[in-house]
């Protein structure tokens, strides 16, 4: 950051890092055109592209006032107001901005980009058949690493019962596989290995806790807008238990949904009361739903779900089915394909419905963002509250560390205290590798739901 008003940082880029393919160096240009291309397509992902639109603008006219190159390897990002964490939301660990070649794209369009895009890491795209596989070729004498293996294939395999048997057969030798069958795989002479990093939040969303002040959006009559209701929902559900059998005991319960230990805005007193709060209690949960209005419970829908990077989104929605039946809510569920959750919740109509959720480790203000700050269309809207929006507009227009950290507390409070979502679990991202064939895999987590640092495989003696 080179403003103390955080509305501008400075990046010097490293020279001579070139695209595959022969498309060139690598300059500031890219990067601008990238966040133009993204931020101005209708067809670009919708998250992606309001957080960019809500950093650098949304005409080009402004894009170009706030992102400058003095020079091919200087780039000035300006943004429209204060953001501290500009760098993160624009960087790797986001995803949000996948450089694209600017020569690329004058010469073939999105159509020659899909086919076969330039990037500039150590591994170039050889191969790409939808639904099927992707097939990497190494890029010799690469500036940052040279990878030791010659090619690499990821295929797309959504069934877990037959990635283990590739894994087993030794069709594949690195896989994500659900971590109740991680036994199984080990005792055949697999290996397991946990990211370096934090990787992956867990929670259940409860539809329909929008602001009570608009009218637009908000039914009293859904139960889960009584919070003795959203209170006895979070004390049915056994965290450790889902913990101990769906992910082999690795993971700890998460307090605050966006909120983790390492990064700012934490509150230890979250962890201390947790019990006492949250703790696993149906009968005290069926007390609460008498006391709520609902001795006889009620029905309520639950959307089965899945997101790539948790393939355990599935057995946790079951075995919320089991909570929730228990303490005497008659639960209605369905199989939903994401993209219809996405457009339920986009259009603020999820009331009544519960569906999981995971996110990445990332600062709390971005996750919020999401799911917490009614303003911003298109987005979760797990829980809103007026008092949660007028913070937050007070958290983006401060880069002061000791201010942010007590305003992210103060949300945070809010959201313990309001039962605002069902968070469950921190948890590592975890692998499968063939040690024939890997000795090693040292990556930092889950990126945007996929892994990353396949260049650093270290492969077996």
């Amino acid at each position: 950051m080179t403003k103390a008003d955080g509305t501008e940082w400075v990046f010097h880029l490293k020279k001579g890092v070139q695209f595959h393919n022969g498309w060139g160096e690598f300059t500031a240009k890219d990067f601008i055109h990238t966040v133009k291309r993204v931020a101005l397509q209708e067809d670009s992902i919708a998250t992606d592209q309001f957080l960019l639109r809500q950093l650098f603008g949304d005409t080009e006219e402004e894009i170009a006032s706030n992102l400058t190159a003095p020079d091919p390897y200087t780039l000035v990002m300006g943004s429209k107001g204060p953001n501290a964490d500009g760098a993160f939301i624009a960087g790797a660990q986001q995803g949000n901005v996948l450089i694209l070649s600017e020569a690329q794209w004058a010469a073939e369009g999105l159509e020659g980009i899909e086919k076969n895009p330039a990037g500039t890491g150590p591994f170039e795209m050889d191969e790409f058949e939808l639904g099927s596989h992707i097939r990497y070729q190494r890029v010799e004498d690469h500036w940052r690493v040279t990878p030791a293996f010659e090619a690499y294939q990821q295929n797309v395999v959504p069934e877990v019962a037959t990635r283990m048997a590739m894994m087993l057969a030794g069709e594949a030798h690195i896989a994500e596989i659900d971590r109740d069958l991680h036994p199984r795989v080990v005792e055949r002479g697999m290996e397991v290995v946990n990211s370096q990093l934090p990787a992956i939040q867990f929670a259940f969303i409860m539809g329909g806790n929008y602001r009570s002040d608009l009218a637009d959006r908000y039914d009293p009559s859904v139960p889960v807008t009584n919070i003795k209701v959203r209170e006895a929902i979070n004390r049915a559900v056994d965290r450790q238990e889902i913990i101990d059998t769906l992910f082999a005991g690795n993971g700890a319960p998460q307090p605050v949904w966006a909120y983790h230990p390492a990064l700012p805005g934490y509150d230890p007193a979250w962890s201390e009361q947790f019990e006492e709060k949250y703790g696993y209690d149906p009968e005290r949960a069926k007390e609460l739903l008498a006391e709520a209005g609902y001795p006889d419970g009620f029905t309520m829908q639950l959307k089965i779900t899945q997101l790539p990077g948790l393939p355990e989104m599935i057995p946790g929605s079951e075995a919320l089915f089991g909570y929730l039946t228990a303490i005497g809510i008659k639960v209605e569920a369905e199989e939903m394909e994401w993209a219809e959750v996405r457009s339920n919740y986009r259009g603020k109509t999820t009331h009544n419905w519960m569906y999981p959720i995971r996110g990445t480790y990332r600062p709390a203000q971005v996750t919020l963002r999401f799911y917490n700050v009614s303003a911003l269309e298109g987005f979760i809207s797990s829980y809103e509250n007026k008092e949660i929006d007028e913070l937050y507009v007070k958290l983006t227009n401060s880069v002061d560390a000791d201010e942010r950290d007590a305003l992210l507390r103060a949300i945070g409070q809010i959201k313990f205290d309001n039962y605002a979502e069902v968070p469950v679990a921190w948890l590592p991202g975890q692998m499968i590798i063939d040690p024939s064939v890997v000795k090693t895999f040292t990556y930092p987590g889950n990126i945007n739901a996929g892994f990353s640092h396949i260049s650093d495989v270290v492969p077996a003696d």
